[in-house]
């Protein structure tokens, strides 16, 4: 692959990056994890980093993004954080009812 193809390349992918920060509100949501939780997600980006490249690479970062911001989002809301941090009920067989919004 020759110089110029990689510049290109390398333009579309932080193209791509901007625009998926950007509609990640800039990361902002970070802020909401725990420690073991950055550490987790961490791990979890390395893994990728260093196990794929290319598309394959940046899907896997985003749905890891998506799934640790959509944590965050629980984390930030106190009332849902401690519903979901209590103990299941033990399995009745009867269908779990929808959560209020």
């Amino acid at each position: 692959m020759g110089t110029k193809h990689a510049r290109k390349e390398a333009a579309a992918f932080r193209s791509q990056t901007e625009e998926f920060i950007e509609s990640m509100d800039g990361l902002r949501w970070l802020v909401h994890l725990d420690e073991d939780d950055i550490d987790a997600m961490l791990n979890e980006v390395g893994e990728a980093l260093a196990a794929h490249t290319g598309a394959e690479c940046r899907a896997l970062l985003a749905y890891a993004l998506w799934d640790w911001k959509a944590t965050a989002e629980a984390q930030a809301d106190p009332e849902l954080s401690r519903r979901l941090s209590e103990p299941i009920a033990a399995v009745s067989g009867e269908p779990v009812p929808i959560p209020a919004a």
